[in-house]
């Protein structure tokens, strides 16, 4: 499966930046062929095309000029930090922000059923107050069923397939 056509199509048309918003396998895929064909238009990638999955099919030169917008960039706090080593340790790879993001959920919950039981109604209830609950992946505060208000924009240093932090938007 490949989108050569599609992205000299892009290409030709003047675009100014491609937007991937994919799966690991296909974002390295995509990533792969668009320095194939020799393009330099930045691009943007979702977090499935920087997870660990996708970094092992590409190679530095895949990453040039590719930023990312992921849902948590772990190395920036301590907690995320703690959660990468003891991820690596325990399974032998290197862990990725989906992994995080569901051990949160995991802790969270186990906070809330030992707060107030199994029951399905009081566990609603429960989450929908928590406030600043600090995971690996972020810090949780539930707006209309909505704990998540923040991404983090990434880019990788020349050479490498090192991401480093840019910037994290916020939506609240």
């Amino acid at each position: 499966m490949g989108m050569p056509a599609q992205l000299l199509n892009l290409k030709n048309k003047g675009a100014d930046v491609i937007l991937v918003f994919c799966y690991p396998l296909d974002g390295a895929l995509v990533l792969g062929q668009i320095k194939t064909l020799g393009m330099t238009l930045p691009v943007v990638a979702s977090s499935a095309a920087v997870v660990p999955a996708a970094m092992n099919l590409l190679t530095p030169a895949d990453l040039v000029n590719v930023w990312g917008v992921t849902d948590a960039y772990l190395p920036g706090t301590a907690k995320g930090k703690d959660f990468m080593a003891r991820f690596k340790a325990k399974f032998g790879t290197e862990a990725d922000v989906y992994a995080a993001s569901y051990y949160d959920g995991a802790m969270l919950m186990a906070q809330a059923m030992k707060a107030v039981g199994t029951q399905p109604v009081a566990l609603r209830d429960y989450l929908a107050k928590v406030s600043d609950f600090q995971g690996a992946a972020h810090s949780y505060t539930f707006i209309e069923n909505n704990g998540v208000h923040d991404v983090a924009v990434v880019k990788f240093r020349p050479g490498t397939k090192d991401m480093e932090f840019v910037e994290a938007i916020t939506m609240k």
